[in-house]
């Protein structure tokens, strides 16, 4: 019995042999193994339950027991299925029998595509650009006459997302549907995370910050192996956790070769030989190893196009740093005849967003969209306003939004559930992006509090641009920031959602110079609070100065290029060191006892900036402005040669009627304009109080020429300025 058992274990069969057969022939091989000690009720289990060869090789121990088996022999049917699986794994994997490889190695669900996908028509436009250009040119063999895609942004901005969604996009657009018509094309996505790369290859070189990498024979090689036998695993499995990966990789032979690769996947996908076949090879997360970035490329570079077998290579890059590979076709990487064009995929914009919000709102709630709210509604579009641009922290805000439904409320019902929706999101995006991971990523405090000045005053910025022991480039790839394109070339605009800065605010003890007015985006901008929120953003830009210690700012820096005006008033430099703020009665007085007050600001108190403000404003406002009867005017007025004095009114802050019975002259431009004469009076009557030059901010529109000694921010200027702050207010603007 001994021997008998012994035999029969060390001679196991072949699993493709096992799982051919059906509940009765598997019984039989069942009693052949005497060592697994079945019997006639285990037996009629199996029947029961229609085991086949194939189940038999995926049930597990507890599958059993629920059938009703006793624990010993379910163990023992799990296991030897594991033993005849193993012996097959232990068989490497020949170009001939790889087909194999999908029997033995499960495909995973790739979280990725769990996310729903948000239409970008102007990068997808770029993208099937690079993409036509290249089948244009088929059937050259000229490696110059393509092009490789680099797609990049910030952390969580969906540029993984648009790899995978490569081929849906490439169907769509009209140019490429021509073209892979005439060519006779099918287009096939394979993919590649660097940091799988790493982890079998090795850290690689260190980075080199003029791009510099010598060549290494030795790890060409081993490159042009690994990237074989990726292609392969990707197209046979879709594997995508690690383990079944290294499984796979171990399991082929480094004898492989890529003519041998490419004859296998057009025979798998019957392809005759008039069918070209383009492979998107997508390589994810490359700025973290650019030195294997660089040796995969050059490897892709020799077996780019292969005419004999009618296949392209396109490699997709994704990742955060597009400067690492940007320059390829230079010399300096020994790649002179093959170049990278890049695609910078900009923050989600305001309907994007609106529409991701949307798409996981189905997602996590089996598809049903009856729970959101109308895109008109004000409460609604403020989280939008707060949350844009970042993936990962539109999906944190959808789960708290059903968590809250199933809960009862209806989050965007009132100012008070919008309110209580607002805490919590705060609370799990603050878990998120914590102060550790901002001073990880940013290396000190210092970084953290000026980039967070630089966004607040909308500062232009180049990539190279330097902080203290990083620079931009590398404050953006580590996804705290997304970096907003301009006109000018090379040229952006640091961008955080309001959300980030509310949570930066806190880590830094800041809200001495920010107050709700700015961080809440449900305290909706009305007449009376109008004022009170353009001096706080002034407040906390100069909180912000003397926090970075930056002493001098422009006109034109601090309301972040959105004003226009004669070149001498832009530029005109105010000192935040003698900075003094006093409050001065509207033009339009409520009675009699209104005097011009100076508030007590000492030198030792100038660290706090404390400003006069309007007090007993309804803060939760539900009324939104006026747009066609208020505007808010900063006189700028000199005390002495080493002060300036910041004056705010509000003309017309109070109701139209209230004007009218003031019995003071009321404007009466067109609806929803500032007229040429209107500036003209306002600015008499500032200097007529002593003022130097004055300031007017408005949601109204302007056209015409700007006086002397004058500038004004409206219209769309007015909206680019607030809109990190108040989205309502920009709407209206627009609307009008």
């Amino acid at each position: 019995m001994s021997e008998q058992s012994t035999s029969t274990t060390k001679q196991k069969p072949d699993p493709e042999v096992v799982q051919k057969y059906n509940t009765e022939q598997l019984i039989a091989f069942f009693r052949e193994k005497e060592d697994l000690q079945l019997n006639d009720t285990h037996f009629e289990i199996l029947r029961n339950e229609e085991i086949t060869g194939r189940s038999f090789l995926n049930t597990t121990k507890q599958d059993y027991r629920v059938y009703g088996m006793k624990g010993g022999p379910a163990s023992l049917l799990a296991d030897f299925a594991k033993e005849i699986k193993g012996e097959a794994k232990r068989a490497r994997f020949s170009i001939d029998s790889i087909s194999d490889l999908k029997r033995i190695i499960s495909a995973d669900k790739c979280p990725i595509t769990l996310i729903p996908f948000v239409s970008r028509p102007q990068i997808e436009n770029k993208v099937c650009e690079l993409i036509d250009l290249n089948l244009i040119n088929i059937p050259s063999p000229r490696t110059q006459d393509y092009r490789g895609i680099v797609i990049s942004g910030g952390s969580g901005t969906g540029k993984t997302r648009i790899g995978f969604e490569i081929n849906n996009i490439s169907e769509r657009n009209e140019a490429i549907k021509k073209n892979k018509y005439r060519l006779k094309a099918i287009f096939e996505h394979i993919y590649i995370n660097m940091n799988e790369i790493k982890s079998l290859l090795g850290l690689g070189l260190k980075d080199d910050v003029n791009n510099k990498y010598e060549r290494i024979p030795e790890h060409i090689y081993k490159a042009s192996i690994l990237l074989r036998k990726f292609i392969v695993i990707y197209f046979l499995t879709k594997a995508w956790e690690s383990d079944k990966i290294k499984e796979s990789i171990d399991l082929i032979y480094d004898s492989i070769k890529y003519d041998e690769v490419v004859e296998f996947i057009r025979k798998e996908k019957k392809l005759d030989t008039s069918v070209n076949l383009i492979l998107f090879l997508q390589i994810d997360e490359f700025q973290s190893g650019n030195y294997w970035t660089i040796t995969l490329l050059r490897v892709i570079r020799s077996i780019l196009v292969q005419e004999k077998y009618k296949t392209l290579i396109i490699p997709i890059c994704t990742g955060t740093a597009p400067s690492k590979i940007a320059n390829l076709g230079e010399a300096s990487f020994s790649v002179t005849d093959y170049t990278m064009a890049n695609v910078h995929l900009s923050p989600m914009n305001f309907e994007d967003s609106m529409s991701l919000f949307n798409g996981f709102t189905k997602h996590y709630n089996d598809n049903n969209s009856d729970i959101l709210p109308g895109k008109g509604e004000k409460f609604y579009r403020c989280v939008v306003n707060s949350i844009r641009g970042i993936p990962v922290i539109i999906e944190i805000a959808v789960k708290i939004f059903l968590n809250l439904k199933v809960e009862g409320i209806s989050v965007f019902q009132s100012y008070d559930t919008a309110n209580k929706y607002w805490e919590y999101l705060k609370n799990n995006v603050s878990q998120k992006y914590s102060y550790e991971l901002w001073r990880t990523s940013l290396h000190n405090d210092d970084n953290i509090r000026k980039l967070l000045y630089y966004i607040h005053i909308q500062k232009r910025v180049s990539k190279r641009d330097k902080l203290n022991g990083c620079t931009i480039e590398e404050v953006e790839t580590s996804g705290l920031i997304y970096l907003d394109e301009t006109n000018e070339r090379n040229i952006f605009i640091p961008r955080a959602p309001l959300i980030l800065i509310v949570i930066l605010v806190d880590f830094f003890n800041l809200r001495i110079f920010f107050d709700n007015i700015l961080l809440n985006p449900f305290i909706l901008i009305n007449q009376d609070n109008f004022p009170d929120f353009i001096l706080r953003i002034h407040h906390a830009t100069y909180g912000l100065m003397i926090r970075n210690g930056i002493k001098q700012i422009t006109l034109k820096e601090i309301y972040g290029q959105h004003i226009i005006g004669p070149e001498e008033v832009l530029n005109h430099e105010i000192c935040v060191d003698t900075i003094e703020y006093h409050e001065q009665p509207p033009l339009v007085p409520k009675d009699s006892s209104n005097e011009f007050t100076k508030p007590k600001l000492y030198r030792e108190h100038r660290e706090h900036l404390e400003v006069i403000c309007s007090e007993g404003v309804d803060r939760r406002g539900y009324r939104e402005i006026d747009a066609t009867s208020s505007r808010y005017i900063i006189k700028i007025r000199r005390k002495s040669p080493s002060a300036d004095a910041i004056l705010p009114h509000a003309d017309e802050q109070y109701k139209y009627s209230e004007a009218l019975e003031s019995g003071y002259p009321v404007h009466a431009s067109k609806i929803g304009e500032l007229s040429v004469k209107d500036v003209r009076i306002e600015l008499e009557k500032a200097l007529s109080t002593g003022a130097d030059r004055l300031v007017i901010v408005t949601p109204k529109r302007f056209e015409g020429n700007i006086p002397e000694n004058c500038a004004i921010v409206a219209g769309i200027d007015f909206v680019n300025f607030i809109v990190i702050y108040a989205d309502l207010v920009a709407r209206i603007c627009r609307n009008n």
